[in-house]
């Protein structure tokens, strides 16, 4: 099982590696128009997000009163088993 999710992972990588480079090529052949008409926009689009940093040296007790601490669980390869069997 290990074996298939390190290949999964390889192969997912592979494709985001794949689709990145089109989407860089689009981005290059629509240049600073809009998009491609019919097919795709490429623009800005303004985002508001907070600077929990500037907030936080600004006046730490008002971000420590709202920051919500949080839990996550990640899977970490620590050996790379499958590399090893093809390097053999």
């Amino acid at each position: 099982m290990f074996s298939k999710y390190v290949q999964a992972r390889e192969e997912q990588d592979r494709w985001t590696a794949r689709r990145d480079l089109l989407e860089n090529k689009l981005k290059a052949a629509i240049g600073t128009a809009a998009g491609l008409e019919g097919l795709l926009t490429w623009k800005s689009v303004e985002v508001t997000r907070l600077d929990q940093k500037g907030l936080k040296e600004f006046d730490y007790e008002v971000y420590k009163r709202w920051a919500k601490p949080s839990m996550e669980r990640r899977i970490q390869l620590i050996h790379d088993s499958v590399d090893d069997e093809e390097s053999s």
